[in-house]
């Protein structure tokens, strides 16, 4: 059906490593304050957020200003990428020209996306895709697999617990109960929000583990090595080495979002990241969909009450 999502495009299990698949409830940690803009949220200036029927708001926070945690959030890839580059040099498995190339690489946060025009293509009536390349920024929501993390309620004062449903976390294999009724959402999700408002802007996200342990990050990263040089070793046009440089972008716009310092561990965290073009202009963004606070720091992302399960206390 056409309504339905693709499932190469919008899929939160579009990843390359099984180790960042998760599918399971998700718990997010609040305080009041955080409670109540989910269920009654309000902008910085203090208006307040329309939302659609049945929703409440998931704040989503740029990537780039997610640092008061951690400040070397997005940064924690670069290591990771020099020492396995370094260990299949060592190993003779890549070349050192490739070697060089990535050890030097320069991360620019570009890459490929489509995104909806406001307009419709006037002769057919159909809804025009804009196929970029440019800077986008990366939002994020938190979550933890821990339905009783202490560390995290202490460490960010956050007592306040919220369980969502396998569905949210998966679902394309999920059920989820609307109006009584249970749906399957491999069928049903493209009129759900989250799923149906970025369905509509054919925006791009991502769903998986946040990897802690430094050999795993290591071994994912070699895999994804391997497989870009293996594909563009013999290659030597011009248009296969831009092609290589994009693949070695996505490497990184990919993963760095997931990989963080194994003193975080605690936080047992998963993470929703949805990819935005910088260029917002004429595109297909729905009132529902609403950025705010300096440079767009924040974004509020409709989600269906039924994906909740319990508040505080109330979540099994």
């Amino acid at each position: 059906m056409s309504d339905f999502l693709e499932p190469e495009r919008n899929n939160p299990w579009n990843f390359v490593a099984d180790e960042l698949r998760y599918e399971g409830k998700l718990y997010h940690y609040t305080d009041k304050k955080g409670c109540d803009g989910i269920f009654e949220p309000h902008n910085t200036c203090g208006k307040k957020v329309e939302l659609p029927k049945n929703c409440v708001a998931l704040r989503l926070t740029k990537i780039s200003s997610m640092t008061k945690n951690d400040d070397n959030e997005r940064r924690h890839i670069c290591d990771t990428v020099k020492e396995a580059t370094n260990k299949l040099l060592e190993n003779k498995l890549i070349s050192q020209e490739f070697a060089d190339r990535v050890n030097s690489f320069d991360v620019t946060d570009e890459r490929n996306y489509t995104i909806k025009l406001a307009k419709k293509d006037s002769e057919l009536g159909n809804e025009i895709l804009k196929l970029g390349f440019g800077k986008v920024d990366y939002y994020v929501a938190c979550f933890s697999t821990n339905k009783d993390n202490e560390g995290i309620m202490k460490s960010f004062h956050a007592p306040i617990r919220l369980s969502f449903n396998t569905a949210f976390s998966n679902p394309y294999q999920g059920n989820v109960c609307n109006n009584g009724y249970n749906f399957v959402l491999s069928s049903y999700y493209p009129r759900i929000e989250p799923y149906s408002v970025l369905k509509e802007c054919d925006l791009m996200l991502m769903l998986g583990n946040v990897i802690y342990d430094k050999g795993t990050k290591s071994s994912i990263i070699q895999r994804e090595l391997c497989s870009i040089y293996n594909n563009y070793q013999d290659l030597n046009t011009e248009e296969s080495i831009k092609d290589m440089v994009y693949k070695i972008e996505d490497m990184f716009s990919v993963y760095d979002a997931f990989f963080k310092s194994e003193k975080h561990s605690y936080e047992e965290e998963v993470r929703l990241v949805i990819c935005i073009p910088q260029d917002k202009r004429y595109t297909y963004f729905k009132k529902n969909i609403i950025f705010d606070g300096e440079s767009d720091k924040y974004m509020y992302l409709p989600v269906n009450k039924d994906f909740i399960i319990g508040c505080d206390d109330d979540g099994n």
